[in-house]
């Protein structure tokens, strides 16, 4: 049974990623209405040029720096005075900072500044997004927001995973500013759901494995060995279960971590 998304508005931050922009992609074909945020728009513009007709309209991307708190109150009013509501939330942002290389540093040298650079987003963010679009949801009585954690906030790398891997040709591990960032996001669900929860608003949480998005080989065998599928994620496969959790089929979950890695953390 597919997701009942019709005429849902949704807001989507992180839309020109490869999870977010799938989700818009998937939930615009249920019949739902996407805010697509981000900061950049090149993916999301691809996406409107392919979607078919009768979705080209139900697509309104609003840039917006989600670290700063007027203008997700800019994004949030866009949305209002085009919708008259907003549904659902998927708070799923993040990045790796302006600089790859300070991003992968060891962390015996990782910067100060790095780390607060990917806080900003990964996790302060997070808290601002649910801030304004919450608040929004407590007016209405009603709304599903869920987060986009990761497996790395549930447990430690293992790091020969990451011997001759690379992301984009740059040699890649998974830094503790990540961890730290995704394991925020899964404790700030939780809280959230206990408090929002008696104002009829769910806040869930979705954990991706390891999702293909340009891993060099080596990189995508090690990974794969671990993982009892034997294969990283599709973008897809994480999408479904956003959509899930945002649709009236989760009706009665809250504070719920989905985990979606093909049993990575479980065996």
């Amino acid at each position: 049974m597919q997701n009942n998304l019709e005429n849902k508005v949704i807001a989507v931050t992180g839309a020109n990623g490869i999870i977010g922009l799938e989700v818009c992609r998937l939930a615009l074909l249920q019949g739902a209405k996407i805010a697509a945020i981000d900061i950049s728009d090149n993916n999301i513009t691809a996406l409107k040029e392919n979607l078919p007709k009768e979705h080209v309209e139900n697509l309104f991307y609003i840039q917006c720096d989600v670290r700063n708190r007027n203008a997700l109150d800019h994004a949030l009013s866009q949305i209002i005075s085009r919708w008259a509501q907003l549904d659902g939330l998927h708070n799923n942002a993040a990045w790796k900072g302006k600089n790859l290389e300070d991003f992968f540093t060891p962390f015996e040298d990782y910067k100060l500044e790095t780390w607060q650079e990917i806080f900003s987003v990964n996790l302060d963010s997070v808290m601002l997004v649910d801030q304004v679009f919450g608040s929004q949801m407590v007016k209405q009585k009603k709304g599903s927001i869920v987060h986009t954690a990761s497996i790395y906030g549930l447990r430690a790398p293992d790091n020969r995973i990451y011997e001759g891997s690379e992301y984009m040709g740059t040699p890649i591990n998974t830094p503790a500013v990540y961890a730290a960032s995704k394991g925020g996001v899964i404790a700030l669900s939780r809280y959230l759901a206990g408090y929002w929860g008696p104002k009829n608003i769910r806040v869930n949480t979705v954990t991706p494995g390891g999702v293909e998005s340009g891993q060099n080989d080596i990189f995508t065998q090690n990974y794969s060995s671990k993982v009892p599928l034997g294969r990283m994620a599709k973008n897809n496969e994480i999408a479904e279960a956003v959509l899930f959790l945002l649709s009236d089929q989760s009706s009665y979950m809250t504070g719920h971590n989905l985990v979606v890695d093909g049993g990575y953390t479980q065996c």
